[in-house]
């Protein structure tokens, strides 16, 4: 899921930043293949923990992931039917486009408080802590501003 939310839709945050026809197509290619990795590798999760006997959604790691899929999913779809910029049934709207963007910084975000939570789940060294969190503030503004 880390490679899904950090990696492919922090890429295509800022990719959607450069402007432009072929930067927005790659957006939405970029921000679609997070989502389908962030998708597999909660079934991933879901389908391990089915095999060890684990209780699902008991934390509030699991709870804060399960509303980052939502909150990704969302913008998504509507990325899809009403912003795309060949078929786009509303794309020049700026209520929508202004909707979508914070909706997906808000699933990012999320996503960046997810992953830390997981992480505090399995260690709670400062230093694994801080070598996870650093990278992830310095990089916020960047893709989320």
């Amino acid at each position: 899921m880390i490679c899904g939310f950090m990696g492919a839709m922090g890429i295509a945050a800022v990719t959607k930043k450069r402007g432009g026809y072929t930067n927005t197509k790659n957006h939405g290619t970029l921000s679609s293949v997070g989502l389908i990795t962030a998708c597999i590798g909660m079934y991933i999760i879901y389908r391990n923990k089915d095999i060890h006997g684990r209780p699902h959604f008991t934390s509030n790691h699991a709870w804060m992931g399960i509303a980052t899929m939502v909150c990704a999913f969302m913008p998504a779809m509507f990325g899809v039917v009403f912003l795309h910029p060949d078929f786009g049934q509303d794309k020049m709207n700026k209520s929508y486009r202004f909707a979508h963007k914070w909706c997906s910084r808000t699933a990012i975000i999320g996503a960046y408080v997810t992953g830390f939570l997981g992480l505090t789940k399995m260690t709670q060294d400062p230093l694994v802590l801080a070598s996870y969190a650093l990278p992830l503030m310095i990089l916020a503004p960047f893709t989320l501003i």
